[in-house]
């Protein structure tokens, strides 16, 4: 079983009615993913509905859970990097998303599986260069290397902060209580 840390998803956020229940950030999410999708090289319209897609997932992540969320935004990214460009993609960038909310909301062994699953998916399109006629040039390993070591190092230090803030609250709540 998975250990998880922390509520799954905001009991509050859920017995809320969806208008009574919107968060500043949401719009701060939803304004992002529509720069996103406005200065996207990619105009293919699958790659503009993946990023819809993901930003519903994001601002939706209270009353889904933490856990449907990290795995629908990992499904989410592996078509939105295929269809925007494997490799190469400008939305690498984007596996960031499920590695911090796992980090954010699960364990280190949570959080080290979301990001093993982000790495994976970025590495699986290595797979995929020959059948596309293409190759990593030499003096662009480093890069590659480079973009798949900050997924791992950001998610632990994340989860390190992220449990940091957890203690202190459950030692401020004893406190309170006391």
């Amino acid at each position: 079983t998975l250990d998880l840390v922390g509520p799954s998803h905001d009991k509050e956020l859920m017995a809320k009615p969806w208008t009574e229940s919107i968060r500043p950030q949401d719009f701060v999410w939803l304004l992002f993913f529509g720069a996103l999708a406005t200065f996207s090289p990619e105009r293919d319209p699958l790659v503009l509905t993946l990023l819809g897609a993901l930003g519903a997932v994001q601002v939706l992540e209270p009353r889904i859970g933490a856990v449907a969320s990290v795995i629908l935004k990992l499904f989410l990214c592996y078509p939105l990097l295929y269809f925007g460009g494997g490799l190469a993609s400008s939305f690498y960038l984007i596996l960031f998303l499920p590695v911090i909310s796992a980090a954010t909301s699960f364990n280190l062994w949570g959080t080290a599986a979301a990001t093993f699953s982000a790495c994976a998916i970025y590495l699986s399109f290595m797979a995929l260069l020959e059948a596309r006629n293409q190759y990593i040039p030499e003096d662009q390993v480093g890069e590659l290397i480079l973009r798949v070591l900050f997924l791992p190092v950001v998610g632990y230090l994340t989860n390190q902060l992220a449990e940091a803030n957890r203690t202190e609250a459950r030692k401020l709540q004893t406190t309170a209580a006391e």
